[in-house]
């Protein structure tokens, strides 16, 4: 479990970024954009306030896996640790009244943890100095890793389309441009890293 600083503190780091990205501009974001954080709907945010909870909304399924992951690094049975979030959210879903969330966009996101589960006990058992080392030696080249970002944005893009499906606030077109600009925001994010930490991989060919 030597790792998990290293891997946790690079994710809060690149989804700082986007959220900034995000906000910049912004200033009257809507309750209804933090979807993915349905208790938070409604509330007036400053903008340093919006930008960090906008952080912790994107990075929400991101952190039920990789808690879920250094569980399964102790020991834990995988699938009785998945159990745990399925509980969680059942509770969020619950209590949750505002028409932010689902048992749609719940499902999904389960889908989405699963998978990132899989990926931050790889890097976990992985050793490295710094999230490149231990991303190169996990994944092995740039292919591998575009591969598993883009299996990453099918998931991420499923949960946004149940979003879609499940939020009435706001009109359509504000809801799909915003979920638009995070996804894109987010990839770009990503490829510029990638491209960053396989600079030398003469291997790869776009």
């Amino acid at each position: 479990m030597a790792y998990h600083r290293v891997v946790w503190d690079h994710e809060k780091s690149q989804f700082n970024r986007a959220a900034r990205a995000l906000i910049d501009g912004k200033p009257n974001t809507s309750g209804w954009r933090f979807i993915l954080l349905p208790f938070l709907a409604g509330q007036y945010l400053g903008w340093r306030r919006r930008v960090r909870f906008t952080a912790k909304n994107l990075l929400l399924t991101k952190q039920f896996a990789f808690n879920v992951a250094r569980e399964v690094m102790d020991g834990k049975d995988r699938h009785f640790a998945l159990g745990s979030v399925d509980i969680k959210t059942r509770e969020l879903l619950r209590s949750e009244k505002q028409g932010m969330y689902s048992e749609k966009i719940r499902k999904r996101q389960l889908e989405e943890i699963a998978f990132l589960t899989d990926h931050y006990t790889l890097l976990l058992k992985t050793p490295g100095r710094s999230f490149r080392d231990i991303v190169q030696t996990a994944y092995g080249s740039k292919a591998s890793w575009l591969n598993f970002l883009r299996d990453l944005e099918e998931r991420e893009s499923v949960v946004i389309q149940a979003a879609l499906a499940t939020v009435r606030k706001g009109s359509k077109r504000e809801r799909s441009e915003w979920f638009r600009r995070v996804q894109e925001t987010t990839k770009q994010i990503r490829n510029d890293e990638a491209d960053q930490m396989f600079a030398e991989d003469d291997g790869y060919s776009s």
